[in-house]
């Protein structure tokens, strides 16, 4: 890290303008974060560490958190009022980026790494979807990221424990059910895991004799070292982690709460608003589209019956799909519609492709109904619109328009 910041340094003062100075800084920030998440890099198309894991513990995020500190005081050396209109953009967007940084490490963003539903486990586990398995030193990469998983799993349960001891945790409703979505690596076979599938059907360039020695390999690997972190994850959070988990529902009711929630009221709309002021125009904008919706209820001959509309709406079988594969159409005639309309909204559309699947059946139970998976920016992976269908009653399909 340090090695970057000084080339900027060292060259900063041989280039003439300001803007290309802000070039010079933008390039090196690139390159750190290539360098600090190769996971990221991976997925940016720069295939130069794509047999390492970031480093994930409470000393690696604080040599990260200086580094960042280090790149604001580079800004300094920048005169904004001598950018390029273009670049002032550029030079305050970025600013505001490292700020957010800071602010989310100092108050302690980083000690609450399980959101309750996509959390690192199961991006892990969908490790073979996420990078390029093409010939033999892809999978001998892949191999490596999977030997690599016991310090990366140790990393996030250090920060977790560092939250126990402040009482700075999620509460229980966070996990209910959720041990279900760790324990599904668990396998007695590693030849089930997800984390195996590469191995079942390989690229025609890796001959029969390479193929079972990376099965044997993959088998030895997650068998012995993936699964028991996944088991070691699961206990550290059925022992410890959601015992010490918060009754209430609030993150304001743990240690620096509010300042946090402050925080993320600050960083999610760019204004410095408070929580009252936002819940505040939350219960303006419900009254405004219930008196919308009343507009509707009646139209449809519900009068003011709006409970009645609502149970028309949650029971009528016209509004359900009546199985998967009967949402998992719907959805791709809603998405192909709207492609069709997209150049009506927007100049630029993105190059890249996207699909449409089915959410893996150990997270659907606790997800949501629909979410989008980037693809790579080198464009040798499309993104895909995941669909939900577990539970088919609870997914009309008035929401495939919206969503």
């Amino acid at each position: 890290m340090v090695k970057l910041l000084l080339i900027f340094a060292l060259l900063s003062s041989t280039v003439q303008t300001a803007d290309e100075r802000l070039q010079l800084l933008f390039d090196d920030h690139w390159e750190y974060s290539l360098q600090t998440n190769p996971l990221f890099a991976t997925g940016q198309g720069d295939h130069r560490f794509n047999d390492r894991l970031p480093e994930t513990s409470l000393e690696a995020l604080d040599v990260r958190h200086h580094d960042t500190l280090r790149f604001l005081s580079l800004m300094d050396n920048i005169a904004r009022e001598e950018l390029s209109e273009e670049n002032r953009i550029h030079y305050d967007i970025f600013k505001i980026q490292l700020e957010n940084s800071l602010r989310a490490y100092e108050n302690n963003d980083h000690l609450l790494p399980l959101n309750g539903w996509w959390d690192y486990h199961a991006t892990f586990a969908d490790l073979g979807n996420r990078v390029p398995l093409n010939n033999h030193r892809d999978y001998e990469n892949y191999l490596a990221r999977l030997e690599a998983f016991p310090e990366y799993n140790s990393g996030y349960l250090e920060r977790m424990q560092k939250g126990i001891e402040l009482g700075f945790v999620r509460p229980k409703a966070v996990f209910d059910d959720y041990l279900a979505s760790v324990a599904a690596h668990v396998v007695d076979d590693a030849s089930d895991s997800r984390l195996f599938e590469p191995f079942k059907n390989f690229p025609a360039s890796i001959d029969d004799e390479q193929r079972e020695k990376l099965r044997e390999r993959a088998q030895s690997v997650i068998g012995s070292i993936v699964i028991p972190e996944f088991e070691k994850l699961h206990n550290f959070l059925r022992d410890e982690y959601i015992p010490a988990a918060t009754e209430t529902i609030g993150i304001t009711e743990v240690p620096g709460g509010d300042k946090y929630y402050q925080y993320l009221v600050e960083m999610y709309t760019t204004m410095e608003i408070t929580p009252e002021e936002i819940h505040q125009t939350g219960l303006d904008e419900v009254a405004r589209i219930l008196a919308e919706m009343m507009e509707i209820v009646e139209e449809s001959g519900f009068g003011e019956d709006f409970d009645s509309f609502v149970e028309f709406l949650r029971t009528d079988p016209q509004f359900y799909a009546e199985t998967p594969e009967e949402l998992m159409k719907e959805t791709a005639y809603v998405l192909k519609m709207m492609d069709g309309k997209l150049p009506q909204l927007f100049k630029t559309l993105p190059r890249l492709p996207y699909g449409i699947m089915e959410i893996p059946d150990y997270l659907a139970p606790r997800t949501a109904t629909a979410y989008y998976s980037r693809g790579s920016a080198d464009g040798t992976r499309a993104g895909f619109y995941a669909v939900n269908t577990y539970d088919l009653p609870s997914r009309p399909l008035y929401e495939v328009v919206a969503l």
